[in-house]
């Protein structure tokens, strides 16, 4: 017995040893909270949770019958899932969004909903393992990173959104000119992420990619438009703009709105203004990003967190699960870290690794009034901008990428 009392584990084998519980902890916890829901064999048609994912399937659904603008019509969209509890849930996609989904509307929800959550991990972990080439066990962290936990629970795009992202920052550093073109032009599926894009294209005269990208958009958008009919697009601007000016009414009310005018209110801003407030700050981090990657650029890890960072900062209307662009902080800081990191850049790490995951454990399993998205995820969103652009003057340029 004395032999295995003996046993001392390294620092690396102690911190493997976490990243398979951390592993195990989030696929349970994902497993647990679709199993719940799912009213099996009776209903296979409907997770009994408020899961975003149900307006992408109706839609999917419609789409799949040949009838795809009929999910912008709110009444026939909510028929669609109509033994779902959601009423208000809009389809608000570009139409290549819509052809990608018409897989999705030819399968159950359930299929569907777990196709999605293992797509999205999987993409991430093919995405993050160029940076993580000889590192296993960090590559596991990320990929599980509980900072995903509210895209993957409602079913949301925003893994493969940051997995297009990482594979095109990679493109870049290898000067894969039109396959970064390719991917940073496909982002536009879903575009108010997209905005500071342009801004670093533009600080590295990337004007190749800025090309391609120019063109894979026209011809993804157009190629859908076509298929489609030009009424996709006056349908999806009507519908965008009267769910928008609903937003702007109710943002002080809706937690989960995470962007900094939806912070703004918590002070006392009025939600007409939360527009305004967003546009400011999207014109300061423009200019921050263009001359940090003017001089640093892509290869510079320090600066692509800070971009990661910066994104969801931007966004007009940041929801909770936009947010998990901290695990792509935590990735990059972690690449870039000292010989020997201080204690409190570990502790960072750790709270923009675990970011968005903190107000669904809260919500799960505490129900702690204050711990909502609106109130923790901004502040989280700046400290992670900030360190990142501390970060810059010990740039760290990633040779083995």
């Amino acid at each position: 017995m004395r032999e295995f009392t003996n046993i001392s584990l390294s620092a690396r084998q102690r911190f493997g040893l976490f990243a398979f519980a951390n592993s195990l902890w989030i696929m349970a916890f994902l497993g647990l909270f679709t199993a719940y829901g799912i009213d099996y064999p009776r209903d296979v048609e409907c997770v009994d949770r408020a899961v975003d994912f149900h307006a992408l399937w109706g839609a999917g659904r419609l789409a799949y019958a040949g009838d795809p603008l009929s999910a912008f019509s709110h009444a026939i969209l909510l028929d669609a899932f109509k033994s779902c509890p959601r009423d208000d849930m809009f389809w608000l996609y570009p139409a290549p969004v819509m052809v990608l989904l018409t897989a999705v509307g030819a399968v159950s929800f359930f299929t569907g909903y777990v196709a999605l959550m293992a797509l999205s991990l999987i993409l991430i972990a093919l995405s993050a393992r160029p940076f993580l080439r000889n590192d296993a066990i960090a590559l596991s962290l990320v990929v599980f990173a509980p900072a995903w936990l509210p895209a993957l629970l409602s079913g949301q795009l925003t893994l493969l959104w940051c997995a297009g992202l990482m594979a095109a920052l990679y493109m870049m550093r290898q000067n894969r000119h039109v396959a970064a073109g390719i991917l940073i032009g496909c982002l536009t599926l879903k575009p108010t992420l997209g905005l500071l894009i342009p801004v670093i294209l533009f600080a590295e005269r990337r004007y190749a990619t800025i090309i391609v990208a120019t063109g894979t958009t026209i011809i993804i958008h157009v190629a859908a438009i076509a298929f489609y009919g030009f009424d996709y697009v006056t349908l999806w601007m009507d519908v965008s703009f009267n769910q928008s000016a609903i937003e702007r009414g109710d943002v002080a009310a809706n937690p989960a709105l995470s962007s900094f005018g939806s912070f703004t209110t918590l002070f006392g801003v009025p939600g007409d203004y939360t527009t305004l407030a967003n546009a400011g700050l999207l014109i300061v981090l423009a200019v921050i990003l263009f001359f940090v990657w003017r001089k640093h650029g892509v290869k510079s890890d320090a600066a692509c967190a800070a971009l990661c960072a910066a994104i969801p900062l931007s966004a007009p209307y940041l929801w909770h699960y936009d947010a998990g662009f901290l695990a792509l902080v935590a990735l990059f800081l972690y690449r870039m870290r000292l010989s020997k990191p201080p204690i409190y850049f570990w502790i960072l790490l750790a709270v923009f690794w675990f970011g968005p995951g903190i107000p669904v454990v809260n919500h799960t399993l505490f129900h702690i009034v204050w711990i909502y998205p609106t109130l923790v995820l901004p502040p989280m969103l700046f400290a992670a901008f900030t360190f990142s652009l501390l970060q810059v003057k010990h740039p760290r340029y990633a040779a083995e990428t």
